[in-house]
């Protein structure tokens, strides 16, 4: 019966030795987008630029971009 154990005991030992080996291991990060750099500014802009393609757009600050042939004060 000891001896029952101890291969039991052993064999679990190895099992549970090579997953964590597996665990751990680091994943490879994915490449990182081109505009996770740019200002705020500027990723407010491509955000907007998707939301009105090829149309020009004015910037009023403060993150207020707007199509270049709506007024400012018409809504």
């Amino acid at each position: 019966m000891p001896k029952l154990a101890t291969c039991l005991a052993l064999a679990l030992l190895i099992a549970s030795g090579s997953a964590s080996v597996a665990k751990h291991r680091k994943d490879v990060p994915a490449p990182a987008p081109g505009w996770q750099y740019l200002a705020p500014e500027a990723v407010r802009m491509k955000e907007a630029q998707q939301n009105w393609p090829n149309v020009p757009l004015c910037d009023d600050g403060g993150y207020r971009i707007r199509p270049c042939y709506m007024s400012p004060g018409r809504r």
